[in-house]
């Protein structure tokens, strides 16, 4: 009975769960940057950086089993209308532990780079192919459609290092283009159309997240804080702000695994005000960084905390609807 029970849970191992990953690395890059500041100690970013490449890897191997085993309830997510987006989360887990790792491990971190730049190049390919292809109807379209943008505008933050001007620009200005085209048809469905699933509610936090990651990938490509970058900084705030006095919303709802949605934007967020602060040594900067960097360390405790509890109630890795 075990062991069916073991067997059920891989089949429904959903790939949504990579969204861990992208949380728990957000955090250490954010744990990283407070260490290089003076404000935290270096086994805080060692703690969450090494449980983000555990979970990393253990994610691979079980996803990995169930394409082996189920390749059949891969390929449906493979092929369906929003959990095609959660695909990009697998690359962006490179990417992003790439990044954690890059000051500590840049040999580790250089390997996960290109493994996560290649294989975010075709899943972006492939989404971009799906979204032309099937016919969608605007209560279809969510922030998660966000997901695979945002992982073209991550690659040159170590890109900058280990590939030519030229594949950083393309993978910026890729980036840049589909996170404006998308952010006006999901405005435009959250406004006229009827409110997101439950499920998806959690996802509006992924609208922070591309303004402060074009913040931070323009810093690493020209080492500079203009007009530009501070407009996409600001931007961020803007969409912080907005979220705050939509808190309501937030708290109404029940669990589920989309609930990482809340970390790596906002971890992003207080990675850029750590930078904007390094470059500029406005004030302001520092204390709008602190209040973040506590705020995504409560809210990726409070989320693991419930993911934790929801895994021995055994309410993860189930059929969804």
């Amino acid at each position: 009975m075990q062991q069916e029970n073991s067997v059920s849970k891989l089949k429904y191992f959903p790939v949504t769960a990579f969204s861990v990953v992208m949380g728990l690395s957000g955090l250490a890059i954010l744990l990283y940057r407070a260490y290089h500041l003076g404000w935290l100690p270096l086994w805080a970013y060692l703690a969450a950086a090494f449980t983000a490449l555990v979970v990393f890897a253990m994610f691979v191997f079980i996803y990995g089993l169930k394409a082996i085993w189920y390749f059949e309830e891969v390929k449906k997510e493979y092929n369906h209308k929003v959990k095609v987006n959660f695909f990009s989360a697998i690359s962006i887990s490179f990417l992003l532990v790439s990044v954690a790792f890059y000051g500590y491990l840049p040999f580790v971190s250089a390997g996960l780079w290109y493994a996560g730049v290649i294989a975010h190049l075709l899943l972006t390919f492939h989404t971009v192919v799906f979204w032309i292809r099937s016919e969608f109807e605007v209560h279809d379209i969510n922030p998660a459609w966000f997901i695979p943008v945002v992982g073209n505008l991550i690659i040159p933050v170590v890109g900058v290092d280990l590939a030519p001007t030229w594949v950083n620009i393309y993978f910026f200005i890729t980036g840049m283009f589909f996170w404006i085209t998308l952010f006006a048809i999901v405005l435009y469905r959250l406004v006229f159309h009827k409110q997101l699933a439950e499920k998806f509610i959690p996802t509006m936090f992924i609208f922070i997240a591309p303004p402060a990651v074009i913040f931070i990938s323009y810093f690493r490509m020209f080492l500079n804080v203009d007009v530009f970058s501070m407009s996409m900084l600001s931007l961020a705030l803007f969409f912080l702000g907005l979220l705050v006095f939509l808190v309501k919303d937030f708290f109404r709802i029940r669990f589920y695994l989309s609930w990482w949605a809340y970390t790596f934007p906002v971890s992003a967020l207080g990675i850029a005000m750590m930078i904007a602060y390094q470059a500029t040594g406005f004030s302001v900067f520092k204390y709008i960084a602190v209040f973040v960097l506590v705020l995504t360390a409560a809210i990726v405790a409070a989320v693991m905390a419930f993911t934790v509890k929801n895994v021995v109630l055994g309410k993860i890795c189930v059929m969804e609807d």
